[in-house]
């Protein structure tokens, strides 16, 4: 099925990426995890649905209002927090 699927996924990134100018491993990242991590696991009954459903209630509203006030954030800001995420999330690689 990786044979069939893998032409099919990557000639759709390439549309997609020629629409709308998104690069093609933003795109292609997740529709990999996507079709060979999560789908095969769904198929055989690895997925706990309460888990998912208690991580999407608090992530959607988390989103929201990460989205919220990031339009009202100064710049400066916003890119000192991501730098700090950024650091931790890679000090955090590293040990």
């Amino acid at each position: 099925m990786d044979v069939l699927l893998n032409p099919v996924v990557g000639f759709l990134v390439g549309v997609l990426v020629g629409m709308t100018g998104v690069g093609g491993g933003a795109l292609m990242t997740p529709l990999l995890v996507l079709l060979f991590g999560v789908a095969p696991h769904t198929a055989v009954g690895n997925v706990d649905f309460g888990l998912l459903g208690l991580s999407l209630a608090g992530s959607i509203p988390g989103v929201w209002i990460g989205a919220h006030f990031s339009a009202r954030t100064p710049e400066v800001i916003l890119r000192n927090t991501i730098a700090a995420v950024l650091a931790v999330v890679g000090l955090k690689m590293l040990g």
